[in-house]
């Protein structure tokens, strides 16, 4: 097999509703997939440019960089708040990219690189990026989307529909192209936020849940012959676990700071830390009109809490589970891809295979071997399951 010299990075496409985690789901698998066993196969390392842009409302926004999401998950677990808290940080109103770099170990100039778009959910709810979104759509292979469990699980459907997008990103995905196998396309479904129903052996129930709330864009999805259909849940911290919702309240005392709350009663509210107040005369308390998405549905806060009994790793609390099971799926949808099509030649063999950079197809194929061995490619466990898999 030839050596592409052409470079590309592999490119994800991430969506899910506003604020579900998405960020802090690519920190934590960033984490797991640098420091984990699998680096004796490919050595990986955080390749993203940070950025700053300027949003639709004016205003200079700066990309959060992955380690500083990855410390913010592992304060939360080993400084935790008594009893519940909010976890709230902030929305964003641009997309970001975010790339890992892969190199194989004791080679030089054996590198590739795998680049993550994260779309706000933000974009969903004004249709003033449809234009961008369905260019994103045509430019990528692989879309993963992002399944907050909470509202998935806890919610009437109207409300975990709109927080989720559901019928938003059905609408996108119906502009895939998707002929034959040289175009396939691999669609994920990963619930997050999961960690409450793994711990209590439920995590098949959030399945079911996935299969039966996105019935209609898998049944659309799978009416494509050549795309890849899978759930994939992932532990984005593993011992944050979802405790209850609360209606969404935002307090403003009488020096002006503002804070989101929950209403205990008339005479008392929880503050974000889990911390009770009592409600003075000079606070004012209204409903927070964040917590409106799409369609004009309101959505509860959620509300979590560190597990009572924890897993642990390398002494500490915060310990993801199953995150890295994306790029590796991905890699192997991606490889069997480039096969394919290197084996018919012409022009897709030639771009499918630069996705590998330097990394020649060759090279690939012993490492696909390589992470089939330690059997680092899960399916069938965990919640992992494919609804529709591409024979190439």
């Amino acid at each position: 097999m030839k050596n592409i010299l052409k470079e590309q990075p592999l490119r994800v496409l991430m969506l899910g509703g506003r604020r579900c985690g998405k960020t802090s789901a690519l920190a934590s698998m960033f984490e797991q997939i640098i420091n984990g066993p699998i680096k004796q196969v490919f050595t990986m390392s955080d390749g993203t440019v940070y950025e700053t842009k300027m949003n639709l409302d004016g205003v200079l926004e700066k990309q959060d960089t992955l380690t500083e999401k990855t410390l913010e998950l592992q304060n939360y677990l080993d400084n935790p708040p008594t009893g519940v808290y909010l976890v709230d940080s902030g929305p964003t109103r641009c997309s970001w990219k975010y790339s890992l770099k892969l190199q194989i170990p004791g080679k030089t100039n054996k590198d590739m690189y795998i680049e993550f778009t994260d779309v706000p959910g933000e974009f969903f709810e004004s249709g003033m990026h449809d234009p961008e979104i369905m260019q994103l759509i045509k430019e990528h292979d692989v879309y993963v989307i992002m399944v907050d469990t909470p509202y998935l699980m806890e919610c009437k459907s109207a409300i975990a529909n709109g927080v989720n997008c559901i019928n938003d990103i059905h609408n996108y995905l119906s502009g895939i192209e998707c002929q034959d196998k040289k175009t396939a396309k691999m669609v994920i479904f990963v619930p997050i936020k999961c960690e409450k129903w793994v711990k209590e052996g439920k995590i098949k129930d959030v399945v079911e849940k996935v299969k039966s709330s996105y019935e209609v864009m898998i049944n659309a999805l799978k009416a494509y012959e050549h795309t890849s259909v899978a759930i994939m849940p992932i532990q984005t911290a593993g011992n944050i676990e979802y405790m209850e919702m609360q209606d969404a309240y935002v307090i403003v005392d009488g020096s002006g700071n503002r804070k989101k709350c929950a209403k205990l009663s008339d005479k008392m509210i929880r503050l974000s830390d889990g911390k009770p107040r009592m409600i003075k005369g000079t606070d004012v308390i209204n409903p927070d009109l964040d917590s409106v998405v799409r369609g004009n549905v309101k959505k509860p806060a959620t509300w979590f809490t560190v597990s009572k009994n924890p897993t642990k790793r390398n002494n500490s609390l915060y310990a993801p589970y199953n995150c890295e099971q994306l790029p590796l799926h991905i890699l192997d949808f991606m490889f069997a891809k480039a096969m394919y099509c290197d084996a018919w030649g012409g022009i897709f063999g030639t771009i499918l295979g630069s996705i590998f950079n330097h990394i020649t197809l060759d090279d690939m194929k012993s490492c696909i071997a390589e992470l089939n061995k330690m059997n680092s490619i899960k399916n069938g466990v965990d919640g992992i399951e494919y609804l529709q898999k591409v024979q190439f």
